[in-house]
């Protein structure tokens, strides 16, 4: 990964805060793979009086498509 983060873990489930933009992931190949998120996709919740913008779902399954990684795929299975 080529980006800040922020893991908290919150009522005992983990949430990652990162930057938006110029992020890069490395795909399951080890190629360098830049983050197509868009914030205007984003989707506004309300969390302890705080309105945060939460990844669109389809935007985070392409993402983890990209990674496929093993917990990845679990994720991704999850959430569809």
């Amino acid at each position: 990964f080529n980006l800040y983060l922020l893991t908290l873990k919150i009522d005992g489930v983990l949430v990652d805060i990162s930057q938006l933009e110029r992020a890069a992931l490395y795909d399951a190949q080890g190629k360098q793979v830049q983050m197509q998120s868009d914030i205007s996709h984003a989707e506004k919740f309300f969390w302890n009086d705080i309105l945060l913008p939460v990844q669109n779902k389809q935007e985070l399954i392409l993402y983890k498509k990209i990674l496929n990684r093993d917990t990845d795929v679990i994720d991704i299975q999850e959430m569809i």
